[in-house]
């Protein structure tokens, strides 16, 4: 791609990504989007609720503009349940206005109509485009390195997802790096299928009318795996779409890494829930994706400015999980109020620098209700991986009274009290402590002292009145849930109906319908609305009998003497009756023959196979890594790279195992399976590349901007040297990447390690060399390479080759090109690579010893009769690259890489390569 400049660059074509691409371009700003997908949504994770109030602003679609989108149906009703698996239990508001914008879509298809609307505006949106690094300018950002070359903008906003390649890689993240200078940010895991049934079907089982849509999500009851409970803190959605529903389940990535339940078992037995029957019974799986969400909340947000450069949408970590899933509301908000500062900063003529993105973006975005959710929300994430009771006694207590309460009888209504003892007093210690941790996590503790004294007076008040039929908002209704396995009727205890019915339910009514209203309130006022909705409607004798209650099932708890019943579903045993290969096929790839994902072998401190404990055999959602155990007891580990889904959850739960990179070619297709979808199928087409009519600058033509500069002979000498050594080892591995397998052996990542070196090395020597001359234009370009060097060694320090590749075509496009304008001095030509693995280690090992075992260090060798200090160096990293990574066992006599090591120093100097091969066999 030819180098372009633009006034906006966006990364991703997402709702934060678009909403800002349509606003920029109505105000006549140029703006060119990077999407990576086959077209925008290809990738997007099908189904969802979409929080449409940003969109709906004047400067986005407008209202008009809204009503023109392809949702799938309006929301008028949503809710919380907890389930065991065998009952579901709890209750939803059925309310227009507290719905205001709140949409179902199909992402694949809702998101390529706004990134038409974008195109119409006058928008670019480079589809099939992926974004490798920022362009930088000491620690101000200049365009976007892409897989198809380099664009330039005065600003880029970073709106790529919530896997944050970028954000991580540029150094954006803020929580507080590991042993080796890594940062790991939290992150849930979802995983999601798209069930098909009729639309009057679906009405019928949700109870709502036509292009009408009910949501509810599900708290599970964690299950067991080998007897023992399995920690997994997931919760479920239920979604309903024009023609079919969407179904799945979001978990912390690190509970998930602890339980090692293979996805498709987690999603079979959502499926197969017997509580759930009601709702799914005759519904056909048709569409199967996984993505990564991040989870750490406010303490993990990343930084949202630095000069040229904003971070937006999902990337940020601006949503909410809790109780209202919330992740499109700030996305998009963020993406309406990045267009508004830079409006405003192009209006005054302003650089967009850090200070002033912090000023115009920042500050709008700190001034939010969605950013002062998630701050209000500080301790949840926390709170959610690491309980134990709100996944386990709490859904307990709740299920199995519902369960026995409704199903009629003495005793039943014995065992539920029993059950109620159980989960009272036996647990009583960790509930207490688990549901003050909880509540203050939500903010249901701040300012309850105030309301308790307020609610006083009702109190009294409600002995006198509470038993008689309670008027609620008329916009809001109250609908309980009650589902369960089998076809027994259940009979709800006539007293406790009727006080829930009449007395509780408006106020239940009313509280979730502050929760869950769209107008702007924040959460943390929400709160208290709602804890004052249901105080407001208890009475003293509330009070008085719920103590009788406990002390009645304290008595019945030591008089009876059974065993409280197991709810928990063993994992470990779940059927799967659609295996993991058929969900595959229901995704549409355009596969690249080159490996996007490299495994790294590792081993323990005795040099054993270390890879059969790695997390990914479970945690790939696409069966990627496959181990066999060999008659040695290693694991012998095979990458199907052409099965990835592209969730990268895998090097985010094990890096050390993975590298998983963007500078490859694969893509998908989620496929939607609606009526728009036929609509979207015809027009693919119009979302390919952008027009090549566009206006463009080639590098040649910049050259006319620079003013060239002439070198001494000396630094020219001395430039010319470390270009060489920087070209001769970059080519080397970049051939080395394109032709090594998807399971890297230690020999080939210490190899791979020791010629990015050698690329820092020749880089910090032209920097060095450029720094003492007097011209500015050259010093700044020394500083420019330094801090290049910077950035790039910490990726190649902790392994990530894909990284490092794409920094070597950043250094290649634009740090040298730029030399090369200013100085005429440039990369030498490159020579033929090689066509395979073998060829290229062997290259690759020959430019290393060319560099490092130069004429003066093997004259000096052999006329000493023993090898230098830097020779005996180089020989020993030569021997270190030929075993595998943390064992000592040499290499085998006659193996190839051997061979061709002793080969290559032997061609140099024989006596050497007589040392090489006494290290080899020591």
């Amino acid at each position: 791609m030819p180098r372009v400049d633009t006034k906006v660059v966006i990364v991703g074509g997402g709702a934060a990504g678009m909403t800002a691409a349509i606003s920029l371009a109505k105000r006549g700003i140029s703006v060119v989007v990077l999407e990576g997908g086959v077209y925008p949504g290809a990738e997007n994770w099908s189904g969802a609720v979409y929080f449409c109030e940003n969109l709906a602003r004047p400067e986005v679609l407008g209202e008009d503009g809204l009503l023109q989108m392809p949702v799938e149906r309006r929301v008028i009703q949503r809710g919380l349940l907890v389930s065991d698996g065998q009952v579901a239990v709890g209750g939803s508001v059925r309310s227009r206005a507290a719905f205001e914008h709140c949409y179902t879509v199909l992402r694949p298809v809702f998101d390529h109509d706004l990134a038409q609307k974008a195109r119409l505006h006058g928008a670019e949106v480079l589809t099939g485009t992926t974004a490798l690094a920022l362009i930088r300018d000491g620690q101000s950002v200049l365009g976007v390195l892409t897989d198809r070359g380099p664009i330039y903008g005065d600003v880029v906003f970073l709106a790529e997802g919530d896997a944050a390649n970028l954000v991580g890689r540029e150094g954006f993240e803020t929580k507080e790096p590991e042993e080796d200078g890594l940062a790991r940010p939290e992150f849930l895991q979802g995983i999601k299928e798209v069930l098909t049934l009729p639309p009057g079907e679906i009405e019928r089982r949700f109870d709502v009318g036509e292009g009408q849509g009910a949501c509810l999500e599900i708290l599970l009851r964690n299950g067991t795996m080998g007897g023992c409970e399995a920690p997994l803190n997931a919760g479920a959605f239920l979604y309903t779409n024009r023609e079919s529903i969407s179904l799945g389940l979001v978990a912390p990535l690190e509970n998930l890494k602890e339980v090692g339940v293979p996805h498709n078992r987690l999603m079979e037995w959502l499926k197969g829930m017997p509580a759930l029957e009601g709702l799914l019974e005759g519904a056909r799986s048709v569409s199967f994706g996984a993505k990564l969400i991040r989870g750490g909340g406010w303490k993990e947000m990343p930084r949202l400015a630095m000069d040229g450069c904003a971070v937006g949408g999902a990337a940020s970590g601006i949503g909410v999980d809790f109780p209202c899933p919330n992740y499109t509301g700030p996305a998009t908000f963020m993406g309406w109020a990045f267009a508004e500062a830079v409006a405003e900063l192009v209006a005054d003529n302003e650089a967009c620098t850090q200070e002033a993105l912090e000023e115009h973006y920042v500050s709008r975005v700190k001034a939010s209700q969605y950013l002062d959710d998630v701050h209000s929300l500080r301790d949840w994430p926390a709170f959610v991986s690491e309980s134990r009771e709100f996944f386990g006694a709490q859904v307990d207590a709740v299920t199995s009274v519902a369960d026995a309460a409704t199903s009629g009888g003495a005793a039943r209504q014995l065992v539920a009290i029993r059950s109620l003892c159980d989960a009272t007093f036996e647990r009583r210690d960790a509930l207490v402590r688990d549901l003050r941790r909880g509540g203050s996590a939500l903010g249901l503790w701040a300012g309850a002292r105030a309301d308790l004294v307020s609610a006083i007076p009702w109190w009294i008040i409600n002995c006198l009145i509470g038993w008689f039929p309670r008027r609620g908002r008329e916009e809001a209704r109250f609908v309980p849930h009650f589902m369960h396995a089998g076809d027994r009727p259940r009979r709800p205890m006539p007293v406790s109906w009727r006080y829930a019915r009449w007395v509780m339910a408006p106020g239940m009514a009313e509280a979730l319908f502050h929760l869950y209203r769209n107008d702007g309130v924040r959460l943390s006022h929400k709160m208290r609305l709602m804890r004052r909705a249901v105080l407001f409607r208890l009475s003293l004798f509330d009070f008085i009998l719920l103590p009788m209650i406990f002390v009645l099932a304290r008595l019945v708890g030591l008089l009876t003497r059974r065993s409280p019943v197991d709810r928990r579903t063993a994992l470990d045993v779940v059927a799967e009756a659609t295996d993991q290969d058929a969900k595959l096929a229901w995704i549409t790839y355009r596969s690249d023959a080159r490996t996007h994902i490299r495994f790294h072998a590792a081993h323990d401190e005795n040099g054993l196979s270390d890879d059969s404990s790695s997390s990914l055999f479970h945690i790939c959602p696409a069966h990627v890594y496959q181990g066999e155990h060999d008659g040695g007891g290693s694991t012998v580990v095979s990458v199907l790279h052409e099965n990835c889904i592209r969730c990268e959850s895998c090097w985010r739960a094990d890096d050390r195992h993975v590298d998983w990179g963007r500078t490859r070619g694969q893509r998908l297709v989620f496929e939607s399976y609606t009526s728009a979808d036929a609509w979207l199928r015809e027009s693919r087409e119009g979302a390919g590349l952008a027009a090549a009519s566009r206006g463009t600058r080639t590098p040649d033509d910049a050259a006319d901007l620079i003013d060239r500069v002439a070198l001494e002979e000396a630094v020219r000498d001395a430039v010319i040297d470390g270009l060489g050594r920087v070209g001769g080892h970059a080519q080397s591995f970049c051939a080395l990447m394109g032709h090594l397998p998807s399971v890297l052996s230690g020999a080939d990542q210490t190899l791979l390690e020791a010629l990015g070196l050698e690329v820092l090395r020749g880089v910090q020597e032209v920097a060095q060399s450029l720094s003492s001359h007097e011209s500015e234009g050259l010093s700044s370009r020394a500083r420019a390479l330094t801090e290049w060097a910077q950035l790039a060694s910490p990726h190649l320090r902790s392994r990530r080759f894909f990284h490092f590749e794409a920094d070597l075509e950043l250094l290649r496009v634009h740090h040298l090109e730029d030399l090369r304008l200013r100085t005429g001095l440039g990369l030498p030509e490159s020579s033929a690579a090689p066509d395979d693995a073998a060829d290229s280690r062997r290259v690759a090992l020959r430019a290393f010893l060319e560099q490092r075992l130069h004429r003066d260090v093997i004259a000096a060798s052999e006329a000493a009769l023993a090898p230098t200090a830097e020779a005996r160096q180089t020989l020993l990293e030569v021997a270190a690259a030929l075993r595998e990574e943390g064992t000592t066992a040499p290499a085998l006599p006659g193996s190839a890489g051997r061979d061709a090591a002793i080969e290559e120093v032997a061609r140099l100097s024989p006596p050497l390569a007589i040392v090489l091969a006494g290290h080899l066999a020591a």
